[in-house]
């Protein structure tokens, strides 16, 4: 009889997540269906995957998520790959909206190397004017690494501010065409007066349809530097597809571009050199 009784007054087993449930629960995580996600939650209590509808209901709003909310998960999974992915992603969305007093309290717990934060982090500090970050700053632009859309802003700082020389824009502008990162360069010429600036049209023409630019390009008594530039970017583009036409481009080019600029293609235009022997002309 007692034993009967025990059983009647055992509240029911909650009904927990299958794999069916997983699925569907991921499914609606990458769809933003919010609530039918909040519906799987409580069948994961216990759930060797119990953290991740939060990950997900969290990282899925993380622009308008509360603070509390985001540091109460990150607390109960500390050191877990979902919460370092999750602060990684809290930080660029504080750092976009310039929420720097909640971005200055959680950037030091940031695990790793992000040049997207980094540059989030200079901005806060710019904000502040922290005497020590155009140094910082400085260094990531001259090292010729790609940067991040947050990095604009602080590189435009270095450069209003004197940090940055004209010759050293050139130097990273040229290094981005060099890999072939044209979004990275455009951020490069912006930072240069328009008088000297690449053409962004011309750059567009260039990396699209080189063989084109190059039959097209007009090119008078003098070529400004910018031109020159784009004439070289385009060689090396051409080269990807048909190396001899290039090196045949590229040898017609010889007299017309300044020293100074040949001699920084060659730095970063590895194969220069072995395009100007297939045509037998040195420089």
């Amino acid at each position: 009889m007692c034993a009967a009784i025990a059983v009647l007054a055992t509240p029911p087993a909650r009904a927990q997540a299958n794999d069916a449930d997983v699925l569907a629960a991921k499914e609606a995580a990458q769809r933003g269906q919010w609530k039918v996600l909040e519906s799987y939650r409580s069948r994961f209590a216990g759930h060797i995957l119990e953290a991740y509808p939060a990950y997900w209901l969290l990282a899925g709003s993380v622009e308008r998520a509360d603070p509390r909310e985001v540091r109460a998960f990150l607390d109960r999974h500390p050191a877990s790959p979902l919460s370092e992915s999750l602060r990684r992603e809290w930080l660029r969305a504080l750092g976009a909206s310039a929420s720097w007093e909640v971005f200055r309290a959680e950037y030091p717990r940031v695990v790793g190397d992000d040049v997207e934060i980094t540059c989030y982090s200079f901005q806060e500090r710019l904000a502040r004017s922290d005497p020590e970050v155009m140094a910082e700053a400085r260094a990531l632009f001259v090292s010729g690494r790609e940067a991040a859309g947050a990095c604009e802003p602080v590189f435009a700082s270095l450069a209003a501010a004197g940090r940055i020389t004209e010759a050293e824009t050139w130097d990273r502008l040229r290094a981005m065409l060099a890999e072939g990162n044209v979004k990275e360069a455009r951020r490069a010429n912006a930072l240069l007066a328009s008088t000297i600036a690449l053409n962004d049209k011309q750059l567009e023409r260039a990396s699209k349809d080189p063989l084109s630019f190059l039959a097209k390009e007009k090119l008078g008594k003098t070529i400004p530097r910018a031109q020159q530039e784009l004439l070289v970017f385009a060689v090396e583009r051409l080269a990807r597809a048909k190396p001899e036409e290039a090196a045949e481009r590229l040898a017609a080019l010889t007299t017309r571009l300044e020293p100074q600029a040949w001699r920084a293609a060659q730095n970063h235009h590895a194969r220069a050199l072995e395009w100007y022997s297939q045509v037998g002309t040195t420089a």
